[in-house]
């Protein structure tokens, strides 16, 4: 009886050995694929965007279709490439949605679009300011956030991006009161915890030592 316990501990170790050596195969199998894909996707990115440069945009489409990543900034030069090729094709419909996917990715990638035709800039600006308003909030609130809680330094960062997105939208958000009115308290707020933050690194970690 004592034996046939033993033998039956014995296949009960082996068999959770084996599950467990399963399991990590699994996850190194997922990761190895995840890796592989963000790897194909930033070769179809390469490769798309010199098709589109040689004019070449329904090849670049092409090249484009599938290049899925979890990296936010490699979605969003996908995005961008495939918004340019297909206004150069004169699909603009099709363009602004890849461009309001970009947005959606990264609010603040219109401003780091890099050298674009002009007619592409004012598409992406065209798709960009109507929400504009609803982006600088969110930012604005988060830099609240990190006020209140002392992170000066966040805080700072985060009133940065707002004046930062206020002056690439320019006219666009002058004309508009509450943003015009957000870059005042943002640009106040910014001075406050920048001066916090300096004040902070000026006092020692351990005074009297």
């Amino acid at each position: 009886m004592s034996r046939w316990i033993s033998a039956n501990r014995i296949v009960s170790n082996a068999s959770a050995t084996v599950l467990r050596t399963i399991a990590r195969l699994a996850v190194l199998l997922v990761m190895t694929a995840s890796l592989s894909a963000q790897a194909s996707a930033r070769d179809r990115l390469q490769r798309g965007r010199e098709l589109y440069a040689s004019a070449a945009f329904e090849e670049a489409l092409a090249m484009l279709e599938g290049a899925e990543s979890s990296d936010p900034s490699v979605r969003v030069a996908v995005y961008q490439c495939r918004a340019l090729s297909l206004l150069a094709l004169r699909r603009d419909s099709e363009a602004q949605q890849e461009i309001a996917a970009m947005i959606a990715i990264d609010p603040t990638a219109p401003t780091a679009l890099g050298a674009v035709p002009p007619r592409f800039r004012a598409m992406v600006l065209a798709v960009w300011l109507p929400r504009l308003r609803v982006i600088v909030q969110q930012h604005y609130a988060q830099g609240k956030t990190f006020f209140r809680a002392g992170a000066w330094q966040e805080a700072a960062g985060a009133f940065h991006v707002v004046l930062n997105l206020l002056d690439y939208a320019d006219a666009g958000a002058r004309s508009d009161r509450v943003l015009a009115d957000l870059r005042e308290l943002a640009s106040e707020y910014l001075a406050l915890a920048q001066d916090r933050a300096g004040s902070q690194d000026a006092v020692p970690d351990n005074p009297g030592h």
